[in-house]
């Protein structure tokens, strides 16, 4: 749910007069009473025009938008929103969002889809309206339990008027979700385990704790209830955690797992390239190496994007020889120094960096145009990240 409104916001902010940035102003200061404490969609090519309050909340801000201010400046704009849909697209961290990520991205949604939809469809089968006795129980004698369906504590099957809360304050987590208005008729359930429910007339609502009272005015004989009962709606906030959580989990798992995928498959495509036209051996072969001349041999330096979050500068000093082969070592700021040994053939580098006897890095690259290697690395502590260095 949360990636969906990330991503109508990052679609909707340019259309906001057209202007370079749309931000989202949230309050940081704590009981202040000024309207300037209000969240709000502001057009930054002209700051003085609101384009529109979502909420009153006079705290500061809430915890989901919270987790969207990637670089902590005490608001959400279209910096934070475009980083998090591209990282989140960019599953294989090649800096590209191309078809594949939108297609395993759609993949994801559709799945989240039928895990949140799928439940909801089942469960508004139960209850009818009246003293109707919808949904079913039955009894497994290999299980010993009971399946017995859950019902609604109220129903508003006459929503003539939309919820003034919701229609003012869509995004706003404190307001009520579902708050039925003063004289408005809904099915009031009387009855869980049958599902049965009655008419009753709904007064005294406050929406300062979402509950409202509701006067019976139907219903049959056999069952027994109260005249009135209070009932409580749900605020916002309380209707997205649940499917907030159960979204992000699924698609983090599912992110991991495509993003596992694609990385074995370059892998497994760069070495098959790779080995190709030499038979499987790692050495070049004396017209290859013609077309191709060797690369220079120097000492390289460059800084590595990590999947553990670590940035670290590196400096390999690496000697490329006719043969095909490739020796060195290196020092890097955070892991000390690794020897190398590998191969090159064409314009691919493919070598092995061992920290002594702690752990060793795979690295696969390609030397381009300007004589900078651009690669990519697997360490066998299953971190994983790409780098590019050039020659000093």
């Amino acid at each position: 749910m949360i990636a969906s409104l990330i991503l109508c916001c990052c679609l909707a902010a340019p259309t906001l007069s057209f202007v370079p940035v749309a931000t989202v102003v949230f309050p940081l200061g704590v009981g202040s009473s000024s309207s300037s404490s209000q969240l709000r969609f502001v057009n930054e090519g002209h700051p003085q025009d609101e384009v529109f309050a979502v909420t009153d909340s006079k705290t500061e801000m809430p915890f989901p938008w919270k987790c969207l201010d990637i670089n902590k400046d005490g608001k959400v704009d279209f910096h934070d929103l475009a980083f998090i849909v591209t990282t989140a697209l960019d599953a294989n961290q090649d800096g590209l969002v191309d078809e594949k990520h939108v297609q395993a991205a759609l993949s994801v949604s559709l799945l989240l889809w039928m895990l949140m939809v799928s439940p909801v469809q089942a469960k508004g089968g139960g209850g009818g309206h009246g003293g109707g006795g919808g949904g079913h129980s039955h009894y497994s004698g290999s299980m010993s339990t009971f399946d017995q369906p859950e019902y609604d504590p109220y129903r508003r099957p006459n929503r003539r008027e939309a919820n003034r809360m919701v229609q003012l304050r869509p995004f706003d987590p404190n307001a009520c979700a579902d708050l039925p208005v003063e004289g408005e008729v809904v099915d009031v359930l009387v009855d869980d385990w049958r599902g049965n429910y009655v008419p009753g007339v709904v007064n005294d609502v406050q929406e300062g704790s979402c509950s409202f009272k509701t006067d019976m005015v139907g219903g049959g004989k056999v069952f027994q209830y109260p005249a009135s009962r209070r009932l409580t709606s749900n605020r916002n906030w309380q209707n997205w955690v649940a499917p907030s959580i159960v979204a992000g989990a699924v698609g983090f798992v599912g992110l991991i797992a495509l993003e596992e995928e694609w990385n074995s498959e370059w892998e497994r495509n760069f070495d098959d390239e790779f080995l190709q036209s030499t038979g499987g051996e790692t050495k070049a072969a004396a017209t290859e190496i013609e077309t191709f001349p060797p690369p220079c041999s120097g000492s390289y330096v460059g800084t590595t994007r990590e999947s553990d979050g670590m940035n670290q500068q590196v400096q390999s000093d690496l000697k490329f020889y006719s043969d095909g082969e490739i020796s060195g070592d290196g020092f890097d700021s955070e892991d000390g120094r690794y020897s190398v040994s590998g191969a090159w053939k064409e314009n691919k580098v493919r070598w092995i960096e061992r920290y002594g006897l702690r752990f060793s890095v795979t690295v696969r690259g390609e030397v381009l145009s300007d004589g900078s290697i651009q690669c990519r690395f697997t360490s066998t502590r299953n971190v994983r990240g790409k780098f590019t260095i050039q020659q000093k």
